[in-house]
């Protein structure tokens, strides 16, 4: 017997490069038998799948009442067809029950297809047995089908929220709170996403599992197809953690109020050269970076992420880089700041809030929540319009071209979801007993 099968993702593909049909033994010599083919030899699908299986029939003469069962080695993995199953019928067939058919030979090759599914997983040999009523022979070939598992494709996530209780959970597609792999002990407060040549890295700063500043890195993934997968730990000997990271060329640059500002490159962290420690940072496409000088006030700014000077100014909380443009909140003073040379020189925006908590940057808008409401900006954050929903933490999905809002709301703990640059919001999730949320980072 001469085969050959290909199967491809999701479907079989059939290929006969040649076949010997069922033939049946007993006939006297010289006379002609019976024979039946049946293709293709095997098959590997999913549960769930079908396979479409070809049956030739030769009986000599023009015979009727030909038998053709059909026996499944495992009805549990592959069941009996019945007559409907048969989108090509062999001539005047009928069927008095599943597995069981008659039909009239028209003593040439008969042709019919049948229908096959998997029904459950495991190995099974399905065969089809041809029977002439006239001499009482009979002759049978067979299909092998595999049934696997079906393969479960998660939906792609699209963000990532940290729990204060140290637990990591994604938001899919549809905006629902779904399993994601995490990193084990420890809790991020904030994190940062890094795009390069289609992939994506997710950064996330916190503490880990002894208590110290402790900064995760994801491996490149593809936001299309999947979230992140596994993560790299690094950490810096002491007791606090990182409250705040941004990204910076191939590395970052984290904020911390217990151990200072640090520096990660190349799989290092190094500790910077600052007049203060800072909560909050942010970083342009040129290297240049903005944190928030805790102790003494004013704002910190670095063009090499290792050495940083105070401007003064003012104080910032909230605090992102959006176009070309820094965008911060001074709470202490009640006016919100941009600036759009490097951080160098800062002017005041229009956005007045109480408790503002983040900013978030999208394709052609800026969001900002805060305890009393939402804003969005259409200029990169010199003016503001009011919307209606009170929001948590937020995020912007490039991939889903959406905001999305993890965390205390009108609503309570949940999650939200706007198509529209943060005009109309839409709630999808609710948190349930997962705890305190500390970010959402989308991707």
């Amino acid at each position: 017997m001469s085969r050959a099968l290909f199967v491809a993702s999701g479907a079989a593909v059939l290929l006969l490069v040649g076949c010997d049909w069922g033939t049946d033994p007993s006939a006297p010599e010289g006379e002609q038998k019976l024979e039946i083919e049946v293709t293709p030899p095997e098959v590997v699908l999913a549960v769930g799948e079908a396979v479409d299986v070809n049956v030739r029939a030769s009986v000599p003469g023009g015979t009727p009442g030909v038998a053709l069962d059909v026996e499944s080695g495992d009805e549990a993995i592959v069941g009996l067809p019945g007559l409907a199953d048969f989108t090509t019928p062999l001539p005047a067939q009928s069927s008095p029950g599943p597995g069981q058919f008659t039909f009239d030979s028209t003593g040439k090759a008969d042709s019919a297809q049948v229908t096959l599914i998997c029904k459950g997983a495991g190995s099974v040999l399905v065969t089809f047995t041809l029977a002439d009523p006239d001499s009482e022979r009979s002759t049978n070939d067979g299909i092998d089908i595999t049934c696997k598992p079906p393969s479960v494709d998660p939906k792609p996530t699209r963000c990532l929220v940290p729990f204060a209780n140290e637990t990591l959970l994604a938001v899919d597609a549809d905006g629902n709170l779904v399993e994601t792999p995490g990193w084990g002990k420890g809790a991020a407060q904030r994190g940062a996403v890094s795009v390069s040549g289609g992939t994506s890295r997710v950064f996330m700063a916190g503490y880990g599992q002894n208590s110290e500043p402790t900064l995760w890195l994801s491996e490149a993934f593809d936001p299309a197809h999947a979230g992140p997968a596994s993560w790299t730990t690094v950490s810096q000997p002491g007791v606090g953690q990182f409250s705040d990271v941004a990204v910076r060329g191939a590395g970052a640059v984290l904020a911390s109020a217990d151990v200072g500002l640090f520096l990660y490159e190349n799989g290092s962290l190094t500790p910077a050269t600052s007049p203060d420690s800072g909560a909050v940072v942010a970083c342009d496409d040129a290297g240049a970076c903005v944190s928030s000088a805790i102790h003494d006030g004013g704002i910190l700014r670095t063009t090499d992420g290792l050495n940083w000077t105070n401007i003064g100014v003012g104080s910032l909380g909230p605090l992102i880089y959006c176009r070309g443009t820094f965008i911060g909140y001074d709470a202490f003073n009640g006016v919100q700041l941009r600036s759009t040379d490097g951080g160098m020189t800062w002017t005041a925006g229009d956005l007045s809030a109480f408790n503002l908590r983040d900013f978030a940057c999208g394709k052609d808008s800026v969001v900002a929540s805060g305890q009393t409401g939402t804003w969005v900006s259409r200029d990169d954050g010199a003016t503001w319009t009011a919307v209606d929903d009170t929001l948590g933490w937020v995020s912007y999905s490039p991939t889903a071209d959406a905001f999305f809002s993890v965390g205390p709301s009108a609503a309570g703990p949940t999650v939200w979801i706007s198509s529209d640059a943060g005009e109309t919001w839409t709630q999808t999730d609710d948190l349930g007993m997962a705890g305190a949320e500390n970010d959402v980072v989308c991707y």
